[in-house]
């Protein structure tokens, strides 16, 4: 376990707490960590902590847009795998 530092206010937004600053709000996948970024001086500080910890690939993700709301990047996606992501799949690639 280690420590990432976190750049973040404590802003409300309709009852939600912001996630701006806070760069773990991460997807994570076999190859990649899609970080979110926020224009900050802490978004490289932070993608140069977490890339010496790994051997993936670190994908910057500007979450500007939805961060006052409480979410970010992770909030953002849905991870699955197997038989239902092989489902998800080619339901997309259908349409």
């Amino acid at each position: 376990m280690v420590e990432i530092k976190a750049d973040y206010s404590l802003e409300i937004w309709k009852d939600f707490v912001s996630a701006c600053g806070i760069n773990l709000n991460s997807t994570v996948t076999d190859h990649f960590i899609y970080m979110p970024v926020f224009g900050s001086n802490n978004d490289e500080k932070s993608s140069a902590a977490i890339e010496a910890l790994t051997n993936k690939a670190i994908i910057p993700i500007n979450a500007e847009g939805v961060c006052f709301m409480g979410g970010s990047v992770r909030c953002l996606s849905w991870q699955v795998t197997g038989e239902n992501a092989r489902k998800l799949i080619e339901a997309a690639r259908e349409q």
